[in-house]
């Protein structure tokens, strides 16, 4: 049996998928109308890491209109950072995560670096915030992530490439995939300053011509 697997990028905020992605005329919430961006892109794609950064913009993070901006199927994971605690609170933090419990598939930490927050090792924090959410937490200090140049296993890989070269990126695909268990859901996340959603979309063919 082939395994499911999930694409997506880091964030759906990206000024270069204007015009090329996005329509000229989505509204994008900062004149106060809804914000139509994440349901654009879940239309396309079915899992997303939420940057550490988007819990510090202007405007307020409202996780319960998250959840009904995309398909029942689609898949957040929270990327974790002790620079979120720069812009609000621990417990707010928690209590917007709750609110996306349904669709949350894991907590992430991408940085290698485990700073402390309040006295308390940032790794013990985030163990805890997730044993208390009921996920994974997956990166330094937990459970592996598969990177390009550090292909240990796991199912979610974590891959900076901009997909200009799709024989490249199948022949990574077939590594990582190659890697997990059978049968298992697995997850590829792109992130790249120049990935373009279009590359993201023809990878996402290549995956359905491999049979996934």
């Amino acid at each position: 049996m082939k395994k499911s697997i999930h694409l997506g990028a880091y964030g759906w905020h990206h000024e270069h998928w204007f015009s090329t992605f996005y329509p000229d005329d989505i509204p994008t919430g900062e004149t106060g109308e809804e914000d139509w961006l994440l349901t654009y892109y879940s239309n396309a794609f079915d899992t997303v890491i939420v940057p550490a950064d988007y819990w510090c913009t202007d405007k307020k993070v409202d996780c319960e209109n998250w959840l009904d901006d995309v398909h029942a199927d689609f898949q957040f994971l929270v990327e974790c950072h002790a620079r979120i605690f720069d812009c609000l609170s621990m417990s707010d933090w928690v209590d917007g995560l709750k609110k996306l419990r349904p669709q949350l598939g894991a907590l992430v930490v991408l940085k290698s670096e485990v700073p402390s927050v309040d006295e308390v090792s940032f790794s013990d924090l985030i163990e805890s915030v997730a044993n208390t959410l009921g996920v994974d937490v997956s990166g330094a200090g937990f459970d592996e992530i598969w990177r390009q140049d550090d292909p240990r296993p796991s199912c979610l890989a974590y891959i900076e490439d901009d997909l200009s070269d799709m024989r490249s990126a199948r022949t990574v695909a077939e590594k990582f995939i190659d890697s997990t268990g059978e049968g298992d859901t697995a997850t590829m996340i792109f992130d790249h300053p120049e990935l373009q959603a279009a590359g993201l979309l023809k990878f996402r063919s290549v995956l359905e011509i491999m049979g996934y």
